[in-house]
């Protein structure tokens, strides 16, 4: 739905990525975890200063889910 009405790379996206990488924890399939996280992280980077603590969240639960594989 978000996919016809806004860019690939709109910020909103990421918000959508990092939820779906913390359903892929609970579900313990981190490998897919992994891949939203990164997504939802290259599209804040584009959008947000470096130090954003969104930003920062998003790089804290990647560095989990690698953890965890």
């Amino acid at each position: 739905m978000r996919n016809r009405t806004l860019a690939a790379e709109h910020l909103t996206f990421s918000s959508t990525f990092h939820n779906l990488a913390n359903i892929y924890m609970d579900l313990n399939a981190n490998a897919n975890a992994i891949h939203y996280f990164q997504r939802a992280l290259e599209i804040k980077k584009k959008h947000l200063k470096p130090a954003n603590p969104s930003i920062a969240r998003t790089l804290s639960c990647l560095a989990t889910a690698y953890s965890h594989q």
